[in-house]
């Protein structure tokens, strides 16, 4: 805005207004493409691999609630059994045919089967608080996964494709900032709407026109040598990512391996205490060994 008001006040006035577009090269529009897709890659993964983690989440909170729960059972039986072990020597108390000593210990073992069983309790509700807390579901409504596909290649695995997906939109921002080198031209277009005189009418004039910068370079070489070094650190994360994948696959598979062992020998040793334990109630039934050794 321009006006004489100041020094001979005779009406001249001035409206101008303009607006400048910027005008990418071809090689700076393609480079824009090429970022654009590269970062939405990356949201993308990124998605991916927190789904991963999130299903990693709820698959251990399910079967430390499936553990909690057998735990229970298991200290369940122990107190029922204990139990019945010790109204039976009260009985055979009563009728002089085991000693006082005998029925002590097995009221010892029954008090102290009730508080295992109380504290099983207590974690199983725990963890099925934890479940449901996870994911806004009852544990009641949970299902078993299926047995995972030990066989996927190393290449899907979400969270090393989420760090290559940066890396490659880190040489996207690094390729883009070594086209645009100097300022983008820019479309101009202004109006102007003036008067000389107050008796005057306003006229009024369109211009177009390009704006083409012509400094240096030098503005630019901050973001190049910035984005140069986050391309390059984003490539090591890479290489560390994949280690770390690697690693944890193997690891995962070397304690599946392990829990499978564990378990089958969990198995035999659960068999053979019930076979042991059946001999032992059936030589005291018959009077041939005494509760206490």
């Amino acid at each position: 805005y321009k006006t004489d008001r100041i020094d001979r006040n005779r009406g001249t006035h001035e409206y101008a207004v303009e607006l400048g577009v910027p005008l990418a090269v071809p090689s700076e529009r393609r480079a824009n493409i090429v970022l654009g897709d590269a970062e939405a890659t990356v949201v993308d993964r990124q998605r991916a691999a927190a789904r991963l983690q999130l299903a990693g989440e709820v698959r251990d909170a399910y079967w430390a609630a499936q553990l909690a729960r057998g735990e229970r059972e298991l200290a369940a039986q122990r107190a029922d059994e204990a139990r019945q072990l010790a109204a039976d020597l009260a009985r055979r108390l009563q009728a002089g045919e085991t000693s006082r000593v005998d029925a002590n210990q097995a009221r010892g073992a029954q008090l102290a089967a009730e508080a295992l069983l109380r504290s099983a309790q207590l974690e199983e509700q725990r963890a099925a608080a934890a479940f449901q807390q996870l994911t806004g579901l009852p544990l009641a409504t949970a299902v078993a996964e299926s047995q995972p596909n030990a066989s996927t290649e190393l290449d899907d695995h979400p969270a090393l494709a989420a760090v290559r997906a940066d890396a490659a939109a880190s040489r996207a921002r690094a390729e883009r900032a070594a086209q645009v080198r100097r300022s983008t031209p820019e479309l101009i277009i202004a109006m102007t709407r003036e008067r000389g005189d107050i008796g005057e009418s306003y006229g009024n004039t369109l211009r177009v026109g390009v704006r083409v910068p012509l400094g240096s370079d030098a503005r630019n070489l901050v973001l190049i040598a910035q984005t140069g070094a986050d391309r390059i650190e984003a490539e090591a994360a890479v290489a560390l990512a994949l280690e770390r994948t690697k690693a944890a696959i193997k690891l995962a598979h070397d304690e599946l391996t392990s829990a499978r062992m564990t378990t089958a020998a969990a198995d035999e040793r659960a068999q053979l205490a019930r076979d042991s334990q059946r001999l032992i109630a059936r030589a005291y039934a018959l009077g041939e060994r005494d509760l206490v050794p």
